[in-house]
């Protein structure tokens, strides 16, 4: 996946939305890779289902801002960080209902 934006929040303030900057010069577009396998069982008559799966997220050109950072002209370089990251992990879900 390849998102052409980036979305930046700002701590410091309470705004509903995020900021969104584009892909511009120094700062190329976000990218990522998501891997999972899992196992999903059905229980009879749709009383329930149990699902398992371990995944692996990696994450390349995530932009952030600077923590404690004040914006005081258009250099952005000063004030956005890049970097990559990964996750992973083991998911598991559980739904059954019981008859009374």
């Amino acid at each position: 996946m390849e998102q052409f934006y980036h979305y930046i929040s700002f701590n410091g303030f309470a705004l509903s939305t995020d900021f969104r900057m584009p892909s511009i010069e120094g700062f190329k577009p976000r990218s990522s890779e998501h891997y999972e396998i899992g196992w999903k069982r059905n229980f009879d008559s749709d009383r329930g289902k149990l699902k398992t799966s371990a995944y692996y997220k990696t994450r390349r050109n995530v932009v952030a801002l600077k923590p404690d950072v004040i914006v005081e002209n258009d250099n952005w370089n000063n004030y956005i960080m890049a970097g990559n990251g990964d996750s992973y992990g083991i998911k598991m879900f559980l739904y059954y209902m019981y008859r009374r």
